[in-house]
């Protein structure tokens, strides 16, 4: 911690619950640092403490060097931003694990989106 009140720097060292304290802070502007090894430095500025005031303030520090590659192969189209229509395509593997009868009405009730009030 540190700020214009203060004379040198304040430090802290939070609990295994992630409480901290600073206790007997006189008013003033203050600017407070935050580190733990393996996460990112986090500095939060501009907290002003009035007399008698007890401020809280949260802080989630992330994964120092943490980073993920994603890579898109291009010319691969997933989504048809074109099209509402709703396909489906039986071939012949697909027919013949149907649990039901191969007849047209059967194939149309296994089909996504697709309701067959009556067989024939």
């Amino acid at each position: 911690m540190s700020g214009s009140a203060l004379m040198g720097t304040r430090t802290a060292t939070s609990t295994s619950e992630g409480f901290y304290r600073f206790p007997a802070v006189p008013p003033g502007e203050y600017s407070l640092i935050f580190t733990r090894q393996g996460f990112a430095r986090a500095t939060r500025n501009g907290i002003h403490l009035g007399p008698g005031f007890s401020a809280t303030v949260d802080v989630m520090l992330s994964v120092e060097g943490l980073q993920a590659d994603v890579s898109v192969p291009s010319g691969s189209v997933i989504i048809d931003e074109q099209s509402t229509a709703i396909t489906a395509n039986f071939n012949a593997r697909r027919l013949s694990d149907l649990p039901t009868s191969r007849s047209v009405f059967a194939i149309l009730s296994a089909t996504p989106a697709v309701h067959v009030g009556r067989f024939e």
